[in-house]
């Protein structure tokens, strides 16, 4: 029987900038859903993006819009930035590759938002 390499068997301690640790928290759980979405905006069909459950709700590509709108307006607020206006997606985004870059340009706003320190991400804004 053979020993595992030591830093295997070492835990993993990951070190947390103080100036960071409120912002760090929340970008976390930030990215584990914005990873979510992003993988299943990539790996639906372009057919599928046209679903509708029922007439009622947005269908998966409104969907997608929206959270891109929604994303990037906060996170631009964030970084005392303009953002397009929430629904521009939603108007104008109409195929898959055009929301997939969407969400990935948004995302890429909240990125730096989220690089922010916890003082930086307390300062006063303004929404709409």
């Amino acid at each position: 029987m053979s020993a595992l390499p030591a830093v295997a068997q070492q835990p993993v301690v990951r070190r947390i900038d103080p100036a960071r640790a409120a912002i760090g928290a929340v970008h976390m759980n930030w990215r584990m859903v914005t990873n979510n979405i992003a993988t299943v905006a990539e790996e639906l069909s372009e057919a599928d993006y046209a679903y509708r459950p029922v007439g009622s709700v947005r269908t998966f590509g409104e969907q997608f819009a929206h959270v891109a709108g929604a994303q990037g307006v906060m996170c631009a607020a964030a970084l005392g930035e303009t953002a397009p206006a929430e629904d521009h997606y939603e108007r104008t985004a109409r195929t898959k590759a055009a929301l997939v870059e969407a969400l990935k340009a948004t995302t890429a706003v909240c990125e730096r938002a989220y690089a922010q320190t916890d003082a930086e991400a307390t300062a006063a804004t303004q929404l709409w």
